[in-house]
């Protein structure tokens, strides 16, 4: 029968909404259902005993219930990331600054923060390029509740051994907001450069302002300083685990007239949105043979393939030549998942597609190390210890002078809180570091207790102490940071401040403990806190301590307080270069400085949170060199 046509014998089917047959009509919408009770109003109380009041907002259902409170920082909905962006970088069409050979790039990574940018990090430098793929990417945490402003400024480097801004020679920044990036439908991001450099990070506003006014201006004028390409994507699971690879070349294509080539390998992987090859890691040149052993490589899971297996991968075999350029040998695609399971020799293809062999890639071995995190380490054992050291020099002013950095106001330590007290007394900078710092680590220790010392004092018997017990008895112990205060206040009334600034002593002390417990197997880790008015007199000294306890379970955290020139104190963070001295390199980055007055504006919360930042990765990078240790 036709389409709605009643059955052969049968009734028309019934209109859409009209009563089945012989029932009643069906209810309008929100009418009350037969027999029953309007429905309650929106906004109206639940049902239920009369009088009922609404709930306050939050509260479930039922008598009794509690408001929930708002989610602490780091708790699920409260400041915890949504998740982490890995961000590569490179450019394009740099200007020349070099008169003999090309430029020698690096790009300076900068996030704004209370009205400032802040340094986290930089790229490798490349030699004689004008259009630098950079291996080193940046890891930054994503907050969809907060705008996170990024400033990436390129130098053309001049000084190897000095990295500071002021050395090198600028060729231009980009600003960014990384919510403009993650939502970005144009992959791969691309900006010019800028030659005005930012003093202060830009509002949302005003950044909004200056990307819209970079749109309309004329390509050609926006081109002439180069450009920017940046790659974003979310970091997968696992990505902090390691790749190691020990590979070699066999029978390479020879590319030079007078020698043998100079073979490197570059390692892309495919951005899978974009359908483009981001450069994640090269070996250094093997010099004249056609047969080269690369070092081992240990490469994060996460920046080779972020940690899919299957992600395509891109090896590139090239000749290094003196001028910074490089020929192509061959290329392989390949995936993680296709050498681990057992084709360990690809050959190389032809760059321009021939049939001739241009050699083969040999992986001797590959395997990927399981790396636990810092919360993992907690919960497996790990033992955090706090050890306080503050400065006793003259150069702080009499304590009993209003202008000095060791004035002290009454008030009751035990109730002394980060973020309280606004109005009344206020705790002096020394107070306010150990405070705030201290009570971030206190709930990590097992005692809860905080080991306190002194240096740079001077004893009623004319002895000067460079790493005196703050209590004044034999144990150095205090009962968290409110303890330290009323030792500190103590020591304050017993001690006269001295001189001159020497840390070497009380990092050498601390640097003993740590070494005890690695000699015992314990789990234990140390935290050394300076809080410090100047410029150190033993820094030869303090550099020797510190590269040989950059081997050790330690991390050492600096506070600069006052308004002294603290420059010199940045050599001792070894953030951008590893520490080192006649010869010796530190075996990994432990000290971390900050200056008290650039996180003052930003609160009593805020100095942990900066001086604490590299804590949890300086922790895991110590235990993942200590294979021996049981966890």
């Amino acid at each position: 029968p036709p389409y709605g046509a009643p059955p052969p014998g049968g009734a028309p089917p019934p209109m859409y909404g009209a009563p089945p047959p012989g029932g009643a009509p069906p209810p309008m919408y929100g009418a009350p259902p037969p027999g029953g009770a309007p429905p309650p109003m929106y906004g109206a109380p639940p049902q239920g005993p009369p009088g009922g009041a609404p709930p306050p907002y939050g509260v479930p259902p039922g008598a009794g219930g509690a408001q929930p409170a708002y989610p602490a920082p780091g708790a699920p909905g409260g400041g915890s990331p949504t998740s982490e962006i890995e961000i590569s970088l490179e450019c394009k069409g740099l200007v020349n600054k070099d008169v003999m050979s090309k430029s020698d790039p690096m790009v300076y990574a900068f996030v704004g923060e209370g009205g400032r940018w802040r340094h986290f990090g930089t790229t490798e430098m490349i030699k004689d390029n004008l259009n630098p793929k950079f291996a080193k990417c940046f890891v930054v945490k994503y907050h969809f509740e907060k705008t996170t402003t990024l400033c990436f400024r390129v130098y053309d480097i001049d000084d190897e051994k000095d990295l500071r801004e002021e050395k090198q020679c600028f060729l231009g920044e980009v600003i960014v907001d990384l919510g403009a990036l993650v939502s970005s439908r144009t992959t791969p991001f691309q900006q010019h450069l800028s030659m005005n450099k930012s003093v202060k990070p830009p509002s949302p506003y005003e950044l909004q302002k200056q990307q819209t006014m970079a749109m309309m201006s004329k390509e050609q004028a926006m081109s002439k300083f180069g450009s920017m390409v940046i790659h974003i994507e979310q970091r997968g699971v696992n990505s902090n685990d390691d790749v190691i690879i020990e590979a070699r070349g066999v029978k390479l294509a020879k590319k030079d007239t007078f020698g043998k080539s100079d073979p490197v390998l570059m390692f892309f992987r495919k951005q899978l949105e974009a359908a483009n090859w981001v450069k994640v890691h090269q070996t250094e040149v093997v010099k004249k043979t056609l047969n080269p052993t690369w070092k081992k490589m240990v490469i994060k899971l996460g920046r080779l393939c972020n940690g899919d297996l299957f992600r395509p991968l891109r090896i590139e075999c090239k000749d290094w030549d003196k001028d910074g350029t490089y020929d192509d040998i061959g290329h392989i695609e390949t995936s993680l998942n296709e050498i681990l399971s057992g084709r360990r020799e690809l050959v190389l293809l032809h760059p321009k597609g021939k049939s001739k062999s241009v050699g083969t890639i040999v992986f001797d071995s590959i395997e990927i190390r399981k790396n636990l995190s810092f919360i993992d380490y907690l919960q497996k054992g790990m033992r955090m210890n706090l050890v306080a050291a503050i400065d006793f020099t003259q150069s702080n002013g009499m304590p009993t002078d209003p202008a000095s950095l060791h004035f002290r106001q009454n008030f009751d330590f035990s109730q002394l809180q980060p973020g309280m007290n606004q109005g009344g007394p206020q705790p002096n900078q020394y107070q306010k570091a150990i405070l705030s710092i201290g009570s971030v680590l206190t709930p990590y220790s097992q005692t809860g207790r905080i080991d306190a010392f002194g240096f740079g004092g001077k004893f009623a018997n004319g002895e000067i102490s460079h790493n005196f017990i703050l209590n004044g008895s034999t144990n150095p112990g205090c009962e968290g940071p409110h303890g330290v205060l009323e030792a500190y206040n103590m020591a304050l009334n017993n001690v006269a401040l001295w001189g001159p600034t020497i840390f070497s002593q009380v990092i050498r002390a601390t640097a003993s403990l740590a070494n005890d417990a690695r000699a015992q197997g314990r789990l234990d880790y140390y935290v050394l806190l300076i809080i410090t008015d100047g410029v150190i007199t033993d820094m030869r000294e303090t550099i020797a301590e510190i590269v040989r306890a950059s081997s050790l379970p330690l991390s050492i955290v600096i506070v600069g307080v006052g308004n002294a020139d603290f420059r010199a104190m940045d050599m001792l963070d070894g953030d951008d270069e590893r520490l080192a001295i006649d010869g010796q390199v530190a075996a990994r980055d432990i000290v971390q400085f900050v200056p008290f007055s650039s996180v003052a504006s930003r609160g009593i919360e805020a100095i942990a949170e900066e001086t604490l930042r590299e804590i949890p990765e300086q922790v895991t990078s110590y235990f993942q060199s200590q294979p021996q240790l049981n966890f």
